[in-house]
């Protein structure tokens, strides 16, 4: 499920990709809010058929906090500051440093909270899976990512690094509390429900205070066809890696879902027609060693 995650998280970032031309802060927020919609209508439906069913599938109150925490983490400190990144500085420079975040920060967290250990195994297979993300990068950055060409001042590329680091944080948390909740018996939707429509409620009334009925009216078919896309792929890996943090451990998850970064390299060549570059072969390459390593690991602890 985790692999399953990466490949629709991978289409949710093009989908993204697609959205991130309008560079304004309001646009970040709207598509945000946006992307929120497919997970928490799917959430809803399930508790929904749940209670016709005389079956109560929302979260207990003693997990209402955590799960409130990870709706912040999610919606706020990973979702926004990662879209309004991607909208300044691209998938090349923003991609690596979000993966590299996310993966130390749910190794350490998920052995401070979970106490979950990092073995050694475990620990070459994030060195492998960093340096991946780290030689994917100069292959995009190569190829000339068109966000981040216009990139020219340092100040700039230092904002947008801060905010990858941000959301990298934010992602890292809300899986440790996801794998928090779910062993403590919480189903997936009554996990899912709570962060999800917190996004989509808290943001979108920002977005429709920020951008009026009218603007948010005037949105192309284009844009819409992308934002309708990057919710659905969304929702189908929110759930998806909501059940795989259910059997793996916190830092396992994180480093199959980093494939994200070899996938979203192969789609700069695919969808934006970006040259194939031998950064990109040694890079997939790295990323499939440090796969391996995780498999290895998991065969062999």
């Amino acid at each position: 499920m985790a692999a399953f995650a990466a490949v629709c998280y991978s289409g949710t970032n093009v989908a993204l990709r697609k959205l991130a031309d309008n560079k304004s802060f309001d646009w970040a927020i709207f598509v945000t809010a946006c992307k929120a919609i497919g997970a928490a209508t799917a959430a809803w439906a399930l508790i929904v058929r749940g209670w016709v069913r005389g079956v109560n599938l929302f979260p207990p109150r003693r997990f209402w906090p955590r799960l409130l925490l990870a709706a912040v983490c999610t919606s706020i400190v990973g979702n926004l500051t990662f879209q309004y990144a991607l909208s300044i500085g691209g998938l090349a420079l923003v991609m690596p440093v979000v993966f590299a975040m996310i993966i130390l920060t749910g190794a350490g967290l998920g052995w401070l909270v979970l106490k979950e250990p990092v073995g050694p195994l475990l620990a070459f297979a994030m060195a492998v899976l960093i340096a991946a993300i780290v030689v994917l990068s100069l292959g995009a950055q190569t190829a000339a990512d068109s966000a981040a060409a216009g990139l020219r001042e340092p100040a700039a590329a230092a904002f947008v690094i801060l905010c990858a680091v941000v959301a990298g944080f934010g992602y890292g948390c809300v899986g440790v509390v996801v794998r928090s909740v779910r062993l403590g018996g919480v189903g997936v939707a009554g996990t899912l429900v709570m962060i999800s429509s917190f996004g989509f409620v808290s943001l979108g009334a920002l977005s429709l205070a920020r951008l009026g009925w009218s603007e948010i009216a005037a949105t192309t078919a284009s844009d819409a066809f992308w934002i309708t896309t990057a919710s659905v792929l969304n929702a189908v890996a929110f759930f998806s890696i909501a059940v795989a943090y259910e059997h793996l451990a916190v830092v396992r998850v994180n480093l199959i879902n980093s494939s994200q970064s070899a996938m979203c390299a192969l789609a700069g060549v695919v969808v934006f027609a970006e040259p194939a570059t031998v950064w990109l072969v040694v890079g997939t390459l790295l990323t499939l060693l440090g796969l391996g390593v995780v498999a290895y690991a998991r065969e062999n602890a």
